[in-house]
């Protein structure tokens, strides 16, 4: 049998383990790192968030003269993670010089609905090409360049990234 001392100290040390696992288990969920341009998920974003960053993005592409490539995926969709890694093609890594790529994660299947056809795009994975003209007018008036549903592969995603450059 431990005495009242040993008994308050392995109390207190097993407080201080559990304190520290928690500690570690929130930084490690806050560290999570930043999604890189059409190779990562976002956060899923409200109807009116993804309005407000893809006029911001759609700006920033005017100022660029580049066109503003729409990406809608989800972390759930087969498809999406085919492209996912079609992406990751040097093939396709060489096109994407044409334009600014913008990923809205759609979160749940009926996410973005709105959104997403105002653009075009009836179903995910989708890419929608626009041309960054009157950013502040709702995406509908937005005049769309090109429009692929990708599955992820690598030489039809570099196809189509090429005719934009031309």
């Amino acid at each position: 049998m431990l005495s009242t001392r040993a008994t308050k100290i392995l109390v207190l040390a097993l407080l201080a383990a559990s304190v520290a696992i928690a500690a570690l288990a929130v930084s490690m969920r806050m560290r999570r790192p930043s999604p890189t341009p059409l190779t990562g998920w976002p956060k899923p974003l409200s109807e009116a968030n993804a309005r407000s960053l893809l006029s911001q993005q759609c700006k920033a592409a005017a100022r660029e003269k580049r066109l503003l490539l729409i990406e809608f995926s989800a972390p759930w969709c087969e498809h999406c993670k085919a492209v996912k890694q079609a992406v990751s093609d040097e093939r396709v890594q060489q096109q994407l010089g044409a334009v600014r790529p913008l990923v809205l994660n759609i979160g749940d299947d009926d996410a973005l609905n709105e959104l997403r056809l105002e653009l075009g795009a009836r179903a995910i994975p989708a890419w929608v090409v626009v041309a960054p003209q009157a950013c502040d007018e709702s995406a509908a008036h937005w005049s769309r360049v090109a429009q692929i549903y990708p599955r992820g592969e690598p030489e039809k995603l570099a196809a189509f990234l090429a005719k934009l450059g031309n």
